[in-house]
């Protein structure tokens, strides 16, 4: 008598036997696999009589079969596992509409009157700002070391006595000129923007600040064309230096310098994002509408909707207006070394 076996695993010993007569002196029967006096029980063979336990239920379905010359027998095991549900990778990220949490890792140097730099953000690689020295009143070979979202201003000692700033080193989303962001949904029609979150973290306080701000410049234009150079029938290219006529200025000012103030002069107060404002107006063309925080700010993270409906309630931004570029940087006419902003973010939804 010739036997194949298959036997099953995982401590189940179990094993039928196929012989070739009907004889139980000792030996298996066909029908059970089993010695006389035992009988099949879950599978294995047992004392007759004392088969009281109840099926497993754990473990893979356990088989064992015995080929001979007189017949095949099948036992089985426990029912089979189950396990948990399919393990899977996490929900995609989604972003938070109501808050700006764009990140990057780059660290550079900008170290021209108006160099430039796109930096795409690290946890949405359709979406970058550009960085811009922007020395246009007096350069004297400032720097600008870029970290992240932040820079940091050195070398900024020189003084210009003209009223206006001798530069804005910032950071900004939209068109300006030959420079353009990527994935900043902008121009945007006022009255379709629902929420504008910003975040804009400084250590300007924490300096000598009376010939330099931080401030948010938020440019408005009278249509959807975006910003950029142009050239005219003559060939020579075109920059834009303002919103245009039809336009308008919106800046937030952290705090007041004490040796400058803002564009025209102080209509009134508000209260925005909880705090108090000095507003301050200037009716020319494009005009402007500056806030001035009445308690210095080091830092802010805000909805800038809030600002523009604030000011659309002036009659400075219209709502047929297109919300067009957001810079965020300092204006300084002199000092400021070692100003930096440690975090800039803008969207527009």
């Amino acid at each position: 008598m010739r036997l194949v076996l298959i036997a099953g695993c995982l401590g189940l010993m179990l094993a039928a036997f196929a012989c070739d007569d009907g004889n139980t002196n000792g030996q298996p029967t066909q029908s059970t696999g089993c010695l006389a006096g035992q009988s099949l029980c879950n599978g294995a063979c047992v004392p007759t009589g004392s088969c009281n336990a109840t099926p497993g239920s754990g473990g893979a379905t356990q088989t064992t079969t015995a080929v001979g010359n007189g017949g095949q027998t099948t036992a089985t095991g426990g029912k089979p596992a189950t396990g948990g549900a399919p393990a899977t990778g996490g929900a995609p990220y989604v972003e938070n509409p109501a808050v700006c949490d764009d990140t990057a890792t780059i660290k550079a140097e900008l170290q021209g009157q108006y160099s430039k730099l796109n930096v795409a953000t690290t946890n949405n690689p359709a979406k970058s700002y550009v960085f811009i020295t922007n020395w246009w009143g007096k350069f004297a070979n400032q720097t600008m070391a870029l970290k992240g979202l932040g820079f940091t201003v050195t070398n900024t000692a020189t003084t210009d006595n003209a009223a206006n700033p001798v530069g804005y080193p910032s950071a900004f989303i939209g068109t300006y000129q030959d420079n353009a962001s990527t994935g900043s949904n902008l121009p945007k029609l006022v009255s379709s923007i629902t929420q504008a979150p910003t975040v804009f973290e400084t250590n300007a306080t924490s300096l000598e600040t009376s010939q330099f701000n931080a401030a948010y410049d938020v440019w408005f234009t009278a249509n959807s064309t975006p910003l950029a150079t142009t050239t005219d029938a003559a060939g020579n290219a075109v920059r834009p230096s303002s919103p245009g006529s039809g336009g308008a200025y919106l800046m937030v000012w952290l705090y007041k310098p004490s040796a400058k103030q803002p564009r025209g002069s102080t209509s009134a107060t508000a209260t925005v994002e909880s705090k108090s404002w000095d507003v301050w107006i200037d009716n020319t063309n494009p005009p402007c509408i500056t806030y001035v925080a009445k308690s210095p700010l080091a830092g802010l993270s805000f909805d800038l909707n809030n600002f523009i409906k604030d000011a659309v309630t002036r009659n400075i931004v219209k709502s047929s207006m297109y919300l067009s570029i957001i810079f965020g940087g300092f204006e300084i006419w002199s000092g400021g070394n070692g100003a930096a902003v440690t975090k800039f973010c803008a969207k527009v939804n």
